[in-house]
C-alpha cells in the first residue's frame, strides 16, 4: 500500500467529515483541513469523487488552482549521479 496525504472537508449536504486522498504532495500521511490546501497536495485530488457514508451523496472536490506555467532547466550529469 502506498503513502498519501489526506484532505478533510465537510460534506456540503450533511456536514459529515469526508476524506480525499492525494498522491502528489509529500505523501507522508499528512492531514490538511481548512480553507487553504498546499498546491502540490491539491493537484493530486483535483476533481476526485468520494461517497459520503452518511447521506450517500457523491461529492466531487474542485480547487481554485492558479493558471500558471513553469519553466525548466536541463543539465547533463556525470554517470555516478545518474539514477
Amino acid at each position: 500500500m502506498g503513502m498519501f496525504d489526506s484532505i478533510f472537508v465537510k460534506c456540503p449536504n450533511c456536514k459529515n467529515r469526508l476524506e480525499f486522498q492525494s498522491k502528489s504532495g509529500p505523501c507522508m500521511l499528512a492531514s490538511f483541513e481548512g480553507d487553504k490546501i498546499p498546491l502540490m497536495v491539491a493537484v493530486g485530488s483535483e476533481e476526485d469523487i468520494v461517497k459520503c457514508e452518511n447521506c450517500k451523496k457523491n461529492i466531487q472536490i474542485f480547487f481554485e488552482l492558479p493558471d500558471m506555467e513553469v519553466g525548466y532547466k536541463l543539465k547533463i550529469t556525470k554517470k555516478e549521479e545518474d539514477y
